[in-house]
């Protein structure tokens, strides 16, 4: 169902497929109510700020992590 209603959130349903989940939707409030989380959801993910890792907290993740391969832990 998640498949199909992001398929068709961004246009990629076939007419008559899009057609029959509108209808669908006019009828059934949970696949409506559904739809609205899904909407607000991808939203609120979208508005979210990426920040970079600053390059040191980079290298000291990447050096703790290949000591921890080396010793077997990971």
């Amino acid at each position: 169902m998640i498949d199909l209603l992001t398929e068709y959130m961004e246009g990629g349903l076939a007419p008559a497929v899009g057609r029959r989940l509108e209808t669908h939707l006019g009828n059934c409030s949970a696949c409506e109510g559904f739809l609205q989380t899904l909407r607000a959801t991808r939203a609120a993910i979208r508005s979210l700020q990426r920040d970079d890792i600053p390059e040191d907290c980079h290298t000291k993740l990447r050096a703790f992590l290949d000591r921890e391969l080396k010793s077997g832990l990971l």
